[in-house]
C-alpha cells in the first residue's frame, strides 16, 4: 500500500512525474521570457534540476534498502529517462510547445546525477550504520 506510516513518502515521485508532465505540455505563452533570459540556458538548468530530484525520489521511495546496485542505479536512470524521452514526444506533437534535444540531454545529466547523488549518501549512510 502506498499510504502508510512506513512508507508515508512514495507519492511523491508520482506527484513530481505529474508536475513535470503539466510543466511540459502546458503554454507558457504567459511568462515574460525577457525576465527568463536574465540568466543564459536557465530552462536547461530547470530540466536538469526537475529530473536530479525525480531520480532522487524514485531511488529514495523504491530502492532504498535494495542491495543490488542495478536496482539503485539503473532502474531509476532508466526509468527517468524514459519519461523525459516520453515527454519530449509529447511536446513534439503539441501544437504550443517544441522539442529540443538538448532539454532532452539535460534531462539525462539530471537523472544520473540524481541516482550518483543518492548512491554516494546511501553508501556514506550504509558505512556509518553497517546493520
Amino acid at each position: 500500500m502506498i499510504f502508510n506510516r512506513k512508507n508515508n513518502i512514495k507519492p511523491l515521485s508520482i506527484i513530481w512525474a505529474v508536475a513535470i508532465l503539466l510543466l511540459s505540455i502546458l503554454s507558457l505563452n504567459n511568462i515574460d521570457k525577457d525576465k527568463l533570459e536574465i540568466i543564459p540556458h536557465l530552462d536547461k538548468l530547470v530540466h536538469f534540476v526537475l529530473y536530479l530530484i525525480f531520480s532522487l525520489l524514485i531511488s529514495l521511495e523504491y530502492f532504498k534498502k535494495s542491495n543490488k546496485r542495478f536496482e539503485k542505479f539503473l532502474i531509476p536512470v532508466g526509468i527517468t529517462i524514459l519519461y523525459g524521452g516520453f515527454m519530449e514526444i509529447l511536446q513534439l506533437i503539441s501544437t504550443f510547445r517544441s522539442t529540443d534535444i538538448y532539454d532532452f540531454l539535460f534531462n539525462c545529466m539530471g537523472s544520473i546525477t540524481g541516482a550518483i547523488i543518492f548512491g554516494f549518501f546511501n553508501k556514506l549512510k550504509n558505512n556509518k550504520n553497517p546493520d
